[in-house]
């Protein structure tokens, strides 16, 4: 389709050239001129999110373990699209797990003993200074008042170790729990979910299948517009403009599905065809590319579908 388009463009050029065919010279004025006459600019392209596809991947090399989706499901973000093999850090969360809340209980236990020390303190406290008053009354021995200013060191220094106890306690839970948050995050890299709401496009592994890191597993395509992905031949691409009205017609047919709005155009000519399969593969022409805001269809349109664009040049 894409010579056909070239073809046609021809076609038209030959067509606006006849007056000039009878003369000798050739006349590059009249040749512009006639260019220039030209309404309606057509191209090829296809179908497409206006925001761009999102490649899967996973950070993590592993086995795929489950497949959770089927190409073609809509989700929403954070759904689970599928999962690598997690039966190792699933276990290793689980003793962590273990580990906090017996890191948990700890603290607990160090705080009671902290009340019960505080508790111990304060009647020592008021034990001590009773003896100590009587002392000075000479109503109790010197031996008495020894031992109750030792028993209310003594009771201070517990309060101390429970306290100190307590602050032990509560670092390990702090080192128990950064370190199952760190490894949460590894193992919540060996799912790949949705990233935003929107729809599997395709999926390029199996259950079984070994990945490696950033390995493409397969398409995305966020909720949002459709687009079309357009090329114009070089002869016409500077007549392209943002916001010029586009029709939609599908590849081989003639009624027009859907039109919108030319959005983007690219700086540069490519001397390679954007929908080429082949990175050899080079056109003996060179192309400009589009991108087309489908406003209105008249129909569903699909992801990939190959499209003609026909450019309404003049408003």
């Amino acid at each position: 389709m894409y010579r056909l388009t070239k073809i046609i463009a021809g076609i038209w050029v030959v067509i606006l050239l006849l007056p000039s065919c009878g003369s000798k010279k050739k006349d590059p004025v009249t040749k512009k001129v006639s260019i220039d006459s030209v309404n309606i600019i057509s191209g090829y392209g296809k179908i497409e999110p206006l925001n761009d596809r999102i490649s899967l991947t996973s950070e993590r090399n592993g086995i795929v373990s489950s497949l959770d989706v089927s190409e073609g499901d809509t989700l929403a973000a954070g759904d689970t699209i599928l999962a690598l093999d997690h039966r190792e850090e699933k276990a290793g969360l689980e003793k962590t797990r273990a580990r906090i809340r017996a890191a948990e209980t700890a603290v607990k236990l160090a705080v009671n003993s902290i009340s019960m020390a505080e508790e111990a303190l304060k009647n020592k406290t008021s034990y001590y200074q009773r003896i100590k008053d009587a002392w000075t009354n000479h109503a109790e021995s010197g031996q008495k008042l020894d031992d109750a200013r030792l028993q209310y060191q003594q009771a201070a220094s517990d309060l101390e170790k429970a306290r100190l106890n307590k602050e032990s306690q509560e670092g390990k839970l702090e080192v128990l729990k950064k370190e199952f948050s760190e490894s949460a995050i590894k193992y919540s890299k060996l799912f790949i979910t949705a990233p935003e709401d929107g729809t599997v496009l395709s999926l390029d592994v199996t259950r079984g299948d070994p990945v490696r890191a950033y390995q493409a597993l397969g398409d995305f395509s966020p909720s949002g517009p459709l687009s079309v992905r357009a090329e114009i031949d070089e002869l016409f691409a500077e007549f392209v403009k943002k916001g010029q009205q586009v029709m939609v017609v599908p590849f081989g047919r003639e009624d027009t599905v859907a039109s919108g709005t030319v959005v983007f155009t690219s700086p540069q000519l490519n001397e390679k065809s954007i929908f080429s399969d082949k990175p050899s593969e080079f056109n003996d022409r060179r192309v400009r590319e589009i991108k087309v805001r489908i406003n209105r269809m008249a129909k569903p349109l699909l992801i990939g579908e190959r499209v003609n664009v026909f450019i309404k040049r003049r408003n």
